[in-house]
């Protein structure tokens, strides 16, 4: 078994181009996990130390505080768009 990662290019029609070529001496099946990007979008803005930081120290204080929403709630909401 071949356990190997490349990143590649798939096209409208559904072919795939690999960015690196990958030697094999006969056909094989392959597991191919799709995580798509659009090339338009900019990349993620990874927030830093401090800023996560201080999200986690005001999810704690909302929480200690009872400033909380109760779990169904989020469900109804998730329900209401179906």
């Amino acid at each position: 078994m071949i356990d190997r990662q490349v990143t590649g290019t798939i096209n409208k029609d559904g072919f795939v181009t690999f960015d690196e070529e990958i030697e094999i001496t006969e056909p094989q099946n392959v597991t191919i996990i799709f995580r798509g990007t659009n090339q338009d979008s900019k990349p993620v803005k990874l927030k830093t130390q401090q800023e996560l930081t201080n999200k986690i120290i005001q999810g704690l204080h909302e929480a200690i505080t009872g400033k909380t929403v109760p779990l169904s709630a989020l469900w109804d909401e998730v329900d209401a768009d179906w």
